[in-house]
């Protein structure tokens, strides 16, 4: 190989080198918050694609950082988009899509809301008066004797 071309492949392999640096494993950071911007703690956190599962901190704060294939090697998190999925009881899920391009990506704080309880009457409402007949009831049958 000639000087040249020794200089040209080791700049080649020089810019795709810092080019997989920036847009190599991502890191996907965020906080949660409630409705008044207090942190929310256990609020479970997942992706489709499958990354990382995991829960938030006393102070909120969570950090996504790797995927675990199929054979259950843990492998860094590659760019794409991504749905993230925050669940905790008591309120509303949340989801959110976001473009990961490799580094670091934080995220604006994501604001969970008071799940509504869902009231469904317990009783039917009372039956209207209604004479009843012999049809309308049944005799038990007495068994072997």
């Amino acid at each position: 190989m000639n000087q040249r071309a020794s200089t040209s492949f080791i700049c080649i392999l020089g810019g795709a080198l810092l080019l997989s640096a920036c847009v190599g494993p991502a890191t996907i950071r965020g906080r949660v918050v409630d409705q008044t911007g207090a942190p929310i703690k256990g609020a479970a956190i997942e992706t489709i694609p499958p990354t990382d599962v995991v829960i938030t901190r006393a102070n909120g704060y969570f950090a996504l950082k790797q995927i675990l294939n199929d054979q259950g090697e843990s492998l860094p998190i590659p760019s794409g988009r991504y749905q993230l999925r925050i669940t905790k009881d008591g309120l509303e899920d949340l989801e959110r899509h976001i473009e990961v391009e490799g580094g670091d990506t934080t995220l604006a704080d994501s604001e969970m809301q008071e799940r509504k309880p869902e009231v469904k009457p317990t009783a039917p409402d009372a039956l209207p008066d209604r004479k009843v007949t012999a049809i309308d009831v049944s005799t038990p049958v007495g068994g072997g004797q």
